[in-house]
Protein backbone atom coordinates (compact mmCIF):
# COMPACT_ATOMS: atom_id res chain seq x y z
CA UNK A 1 0.00 0.00 0.00
CA UNK A 2 1.32 3.68 -0.83
CA UNK A 3 1.87 5.90 1.70
CA UNK A 4 0.97 9.71 0.89
CA UNK A 5 1.98 13.00 2.64
CA UNK A 6 -0.48 15.06 3.03
CA UNK A 7 0.70 18.89 3.22
CA UNK A 8 -1.83 21.52 4.20
CA UNK A 9 -1.51 25.06 2.48
CA UNK A 10 -2.03 27.59 4.84
CA UNK A 11 -3.40 29.35 1.83
CA UNK A 12 -6.97 27.92 3.29
CA UNK A 13 -6.39 29.30 6.70
CA UNK A 14 -8.52 31.93 8.53
CA UNK A 15 -5.69 34.61 8.26
CA UNK A 16 -7.25 36.93 10.67
CA UNK A 17 -6.79 33.37 13.40
CA UNK A 18 -3.71 31.60 11.59
CA UNK A 19 -2.48 31.10 14.73
CA UNK A 20 -5.61 29.21 16.25
CA UNK A 21 -5.08 27.24 12.84
CA UNK A 22 -1.74 26.18 13.43
CA UNK A 23 -1.66 25.12 16.56
CA UNK A 24 -4.98 22.93 15.22
CA UNK A 25 -2.50 21.55 12.84
CA UNK A 26 0.33 20.84 15.25
CA UNK A 27 -2.64 18.63 17.56
CA UNK A 28 -4.02 17.18 14.66
CA UNK A 29 0.01 15.76 14.27
CA UNK A 30 0.09 17.32 10.76
CA UNK A 31 3.99 17.11 10.09
CA UNK A 32 3.75 19.09 7.07
CA UNK A 33 2.41 22.57 5.51
CA UNK A 34 2.04 24.26 2.53
CA UNK A 35 3.22 27.70 1.75
CA UNK A 36 2.01 28.99 -1.39
CA UNK A 37 4.08 32.41 -2.12
CA UNK A 38 2.27 34.82 -4.73
CA UNK A 39 3.93 38.53 -5.19
CA UNK A 40 1.32 40.21 -7.69
CA UNK A 41 4.02 40.41 -10.62
CA UNK A 42 4.81 36.61 -10.62
CA UNK A 43 1.34 35.45 -10.87
CA UNK A 44 -1.86 37.90 -10.36
CA UNK A 45 -2.26 36.69 -7.34
CA UNK A 46 -0.92 38.57 -3.52
CA UNK A 47 -0.84 35.95 -0.59
CA UNK A 48 2.29 36.78 2.15
CA UNK A 49 6.05 37.06 1.99
CA UNK A 50 8.99 36.34 4.09
CA UNK A 51 7.97 38.20 7.02
CA UNK A 52 4.85 35.46 7.18
CA UNK A 53 7.35 32.90 6.78
CA UNK A 54 9.51 33.59 8.98
CA UNK A 55 6.99 34.06 11.90
CA UNK A 56 5.46 30.44 11.72
CA UNK A 57 8.91 28.83 11.27
CA UNK A 58 10.22 30.66 14.42
CA UNK A 59 7.40 29.35 16.71
CA UNK A 60 6.14 26.70 15.26
CA UNK A 61 8.13 22.87 14.00
CA UNK A 62 6.09 21.77 11.12
CA UNK A 63 8.51 20.82 8.11
CA UNK A 64 8.21 22.85 4.50
CA UNK A 65 6.67 22.13 1.28
CA UNK A 66 7.22 25.91 -0.63
CA UNK A 67 5.61 26.85 -4.05
CA UNK A 68 7.22 30.03 -4.86
CA UNK A 69 5.71 32.30 -7.43
CA UNK A 70 7.34 35.18 -7.09
CA UNK A 71 9.55 37.58 -9.35
CA UNK A 72 12.85 38.08 -7.65
CA UNK A 73 13.11 42.27 -7.26
CA UNK A 74 11.96 43.22 -4.22
CA UNK A 75 13.02 40.20 -2.10
CA UNK A 76 15.86 37.17 -2.91
CA UNK A 77 15.73 33.83 -2.98
CA UNK A 78 17.40 34.10 0.55
CA UNK A 79 14.94 36.00 1.65
CA UNK A 80 12.44 33.84 1.22
CA UNK A 81 14.23 30.18 2.19
CA UNK A 82 16.11 31.82 5.26
CA UNK A 83 14.06 31.00 8.15
CA UNK A 84 13.62 27.35 6.92
CA UNK A 85 17.63 26.82 6.30
CA UNK A 86 18.28 28.44 10.17
CA UNK A 87 16.17 25.58 11.43
CA UNK A 88 18.21 22.60 9.88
Amino acid sequence: MKKYLVAPSILTADFLNLKKELDLLQAAGIKYIHYDVMDYHFVPNLSFGPKVLSDITNNYDFKIDIHLMVTLDKYTLSDYLTPFLQKM
